[in-house]
């Protein structure tokens, strides 16, 4: 299994966390916006080559699990309930936090951190948030509510028995 090995000299924390931070979100996006299963294949090969690559890394374990909890209180907290998602902001930061402290003796750049960071708060403000508004009103509708209280014309004669 040489071909999974990668050499942590030549591996760039800042880099390494970047690809880490976008498999994270790319879950999330395929678990908010179901689609074609396209995200959710690139999510899948991202993680497992952030693992393969944090395996080979001195990582920080704990960091780790604060970034994954951060995911989690994105991925999980607007399906509890819609009014929490401002909650659910507390997970950018905790995994700006894991990410600097990432890995024990090198250090992911602060500024990638924050650049990440603020892209990733952009990504949820004007893209993410509104597709899962925009699903949750779809949800709630069905295709014959816009029927409901609307005058019609029988073209056939109606039983006495039941409503139309």
């Amino acid at each position: 299994m040489d071909f999974l090995m990668i050499n942590p000299v030549l591996t760039d924390p800042s880099l390494v966390f970047v690809i880490f931070i976008i498999s994270l979100w790319v879950t999330i996006t395929a678990a908010h916006v179901p689609g074609t299963g396209a995200l959710e294949i690139v999510a899948f090969v991202g993680i497992i080559v952030s693992a393969i690559i944090l395996f080979q890394m001195p990582t920080n374990w704990l960091a780790v699990l604060v970034m994954l909890m951060g995911w989690a209180g994105y991925s999980i907290m607007p399906f509890i309930k819609h009014d929490y998602f401002i909650l659910a902001w507390g997970g950018i930061i905790l995994q700006g936090i894991g990410g600097l402290f990432l890995f024990n003796g090198i250090m992911v750049s602060p500024f990638v951190v924050g650049l990440v960071m603020l892209i990733l708060a952009g990504y949820c403000q004007f893209i993410l948030l509104p597709a899962l508004r925009l699903g949750f009103t779809r949800s709630s509708a069905t295709k014959d509510d816009g029927l409901v209280g609307v005058g019609g014309r029988a073209t056939t004669d109606i039983d006495q028995i039941g409503t139309a």
